[in-house]
């Protein structure tokens, strides 16, 4: 699943792949240019690789801005 993720946030994000793997997973996203419109597509890109569907109230700063907490965000609704 964190692979997954890794590549979802690399390919928003316009990261390469070592770069993606790179990320410590606490590491806010923000330092790799993540804004409100790119967020915005990783959460759909995850709901589709994922086939969930998440709560417009599980969309936090703390859950969409780290590794981590996309994980954590994902394993909810698996």
């Amino acid at each position: 699943m964190e692979q997954k993720i890794r590549n979802v946030v690399g390919s928003v994000l316009g990261l390469s792949e070592k770069e993606s793997a790179n990320i410590d997973q606490n590491e806010s996203l923000l330092d790799y240019g993540l804004d409100s419109m790119n967020s915005i597509e990783i959460i759909v890109s995850i709901e589709e690789e994922f086939s969930i569907s998440i709560e417009v109230e599980d969309l936090t700063v703390e859950s969409v801005g780290s590794i981590n907490g996309l994980i954590k965000l994902v394993n909810k609704y698996l």
